[in-house]
């Protein structure tokens, strides 16, 4: 018995890992389909796998030296935030130089060259706002900030970049970045002279709280720096880590909701 169907596969994916850029460049000339990531410790072609064969990396490799590279399939059963993240960390290990270079944590080093990718699109990505009503009524009680990223060479989700920064240690960093954008983003939206329509709700996670970039009178400071006041914002902390210093929390809670500042968890 033979089963039919009518729906042709999709072309699986590979990525090619090398330390050798122009090496890099010269194959995504020579199959002229899929994209190359550039990072610090090298590059990454994306490519179909029916392009980006064996022989085709075998040719490029005579007509210059012999590069060393990683060559993996991308993993389609994986979310789409991970899949590419994996398949390089998996490349640097095929590529057989990863101790020899010092990316054995390819894992964090992943997660570090994303984040970097992430910092370098500051102008891209972008900030929806979900509307919280009054259901009785219909009357909107604030927006929830909905931080998105943008990163045409490197799908993530938001989530993803969360766990980079919490792993790599720069989520302070990460959330300062993302703050600072959405209350930009925020008075970009409103006309001069009007006033703000609601209050805004921005995500923040609990070791940022506790961070000196967080202290109460410097995110004021941010905050009018963007033309906005502190009553228009509510902090919402997030669930992602343990407090360490729970009394220090509450002082600045405290502190913060003095300045007029709402707070959620």
């Amino acid at each position: 018995m033979r089963f039919l169907t009518g729906t042709r596969l999709v072309d699986e994916e590979r990525l090619l890992w090398s330390r050798d850029v122009r090496f890099v460049n010269r194959l995504a000339r020579t199959v002229a389909a899929g994209r190359v990531l550039e990072l610090e410790a090298g590059s990454c072609l994306i490519a179909p796998a029916s392009r980006l064969t064996d022989e085709v990396i075998a040719g490029v490799a005579r007509a210059g030296h012999d590069p060393e590279y990683g060559l993996v399939t991308v993993d389609r059963t994986l979310p789409e935030h991970e899949r590419y993240l994996v398949a390089f960390s998996t490349a640097v290990q095929v590529s057989g130089i990863a101790e020899r270079i010092g990316m054995s944590q390819s894992t964090a080093l992943a997660q570090t060259k994303t984040l970097d990718y992430f910092f370098s699109l500051k102008n891209l990505h972008d900030v929806y706002f979900q509307p919280i009503v009054e259901l009785e009524t219909g009357e909107l009680h604030e927006y929830e900030c909905l931080f998105r990223p943008v990163m045409p060479m490197l799908p993530q989700s938001i989530t993803a970049i969360v766990h980079a920064g919490i792993d790599t240690d720069r989520s302070v960093e990460l959330d300062a970045f993302i703050v600072q954008r959405i209350l930009w983003r925020i008075a970009e939206l409103t006309p001069p002279g009007e006033p703000i329509p609601a209050r805004y709700a921005i995500n923040v996670t609990p070791t940022s709280l506790l961070a000196a970039a967080f202290e109460p009178a410097a995110l004021a400071a941010v905050t009018h720096e963007a033309g906005l006041s502190p009553r228009q914002i509510t902090v919402e902390c997030t669930e992602q880590q343990a407090v360490g210093d729970q009394e220090e929390l509450v002082r600045r809670v405290k502190a913060l909701r003095r300045l007029g500042f709402g707070f959620a968890v």
